[in-house]
């Protein structure tokens, strides 16, 4: 992401559970991140969930396998609709009938 252009402020990890099968081990939580996207000068915060999946190496350690994470929010309303083009929502395209 670094490479990318953003620039990460904050992110934090809560775990909620772990548990382990043979040489996997499963972590739930929740995150939070407050970054700044590339060509905008505010950062944008988000929060959501994520599940990693370790397995173990022949030496004991862990290794990341997997990792899965998901946003709790509307990614158009994270952002400032005239930094990134969101699309203009208009109450009236909901109701257009073309009869």
């Amino acid at each position: 992401m670094r490479k990318g252009g953003f620039k990460i402020h904050s992110f934090d990890m809560n775990i909620a559970d772990v548990w382990a099968s043979g040489d996997i081990v499963c972590e739930v939580g929740t995150y939070t991140i407050s970054l700044t996207l590339p060509g905008t000068d505010h950062p944008v915060n988000d929060n959501g969930k994520y599940l990693n999946v370790w397995r173990k190496n022949s030496d004991g350690k862990l290794k990341l396998k997997y990792e899965i994470w998901n946003t709790d929010m509307n990614p158009w309303q994270m952002i400032d609709d005239d930094d990134m083009g969101a699309p203009e929502h208009h109450e009236e395209d909901e109701n257009d009938d073309d009869d």
